[in-house]
């Protein structure tokens, strides 16, 4: 057993503790808190469990897209961030860059709020794909910026 395993396993003991033994003997303001609590430490769980293999598809994944000689995963979402705000993308990666954000929103998710993380459409789910355009031609590009921006106000 690793020391995450044996991490993530005392988290979930302290956490089942504090949920079926602490908590129903506290008040209602103080149950709330406890279960906060209770909700922060099986965020952690999940991170020990799940965020190093997020992390290395988030790399891999990555590194395919800018097809980069290996280096690290903030090195490579320093480049997409700077990227973005220089308009470097160009029309033909934004399509597949819409798909790896999805893909890194959703994994997140799966981490911190795993109910949340099937239950909702992007909102650039909602934008025109090509098929959606006028008598087959292809509806003119949105800028990249607003193509990941789209729904946030």
């Amino acid at each position: 057993m690793s020391h995450l395993d044996a991490t993530a396993d005392l988290l979930k003991a302290a956490r089942d503790t504090l949920r079926e033994t602490v908590a129903p003997g506290l008040r209602a303001e103080a149950r709330y808190r406890a279960a906060m609590v209770a909700n922060a430490m099986a965020i952690a769980v999940r991170e020990l469990e799940l965020g190093p293999g997020t992390q290395a598809a988030e790399r891999q994944r990555l590194l395919d897209f800018y097809g980069s000689p290996d280096t690290t995963l903030a090195a490579l979402r320093a480049r997409l961030c700077r990227d973005l705000r220089s308009g470097a993308l160009v029309d033909e990666q934004v399509g597949e860059l819409r798909g790896l954000l999805q893909e890194f929103v959703q994994a997140r998710l799966a981490i911190s709020n795993p109910g949340y993380a099937g239950s909702q459409k992007s909102p650039a789910d909602q934008l025109p794909r090509a098929q959606d355009g006028p008598s087959g031609r292809d509806p003119p590009s949105p800028p990249v910026h607003s193509v990941l921006t789209a729904g946030r106000k």
